[in-house]
């Protein structure tokens, strides 16, 4: 039979896939293979998310800490103004108050790089 007498569906003798010597998957389904190790390798295993993602978490704790620092400061000023005001008793609860709320978010700030977590989560899990 001749190549222009073929039908174009027909299956051909011509494999475009080369075979590896001695084996019998072809070279793309084995760079295929590789590829999906590689991928499987740089994965951590925590719902597909790749291990660069520790740097976005690192911000995330930074911008948290930040947070968390200056929160309970705001807070304990605002109260101790507050107190003071309505006691009449000027600088005495917001000095108090302000140095509770520093001891409170370096304490929160040293949780969070310490890995202590309050919501039963630890970095060494």
């Amino acid at each position: 039979m001749n190549k222009d007498n073929q039908d174009p569906k027909a299956p051909s003798n011509d494999n475009p896939v080369k075979e590896a010597s001695g084996s019998k998957q072809p070279d793309n389904l084995k760079t295929l293979e590789d590829k999906i190790k590689d991928f499987q390798k740089t994965t951590d295993g925590k719902k597909g998310r790749n291990a660069d993602d520790s740097e976005s978490n690192n911000i995330s704790d930074g911008m948290r800490a930040g947070a968390e620092l200056i929160v309970p400061i705001l807070v304990a000023g605002f109260i101790g103004y507050h107190i003071d005001t309505w006691l009449g008793t000027k600088p005495l609860f917001l000095i108090i108050f302000l140095l509770l709320g520093m001891g409170s978010g370096f304490f929160n700030v040293y949780k969070i790089t310490q890995g202590i977590d309050n919501r039963g989560k630890s970095d060494k899990d």
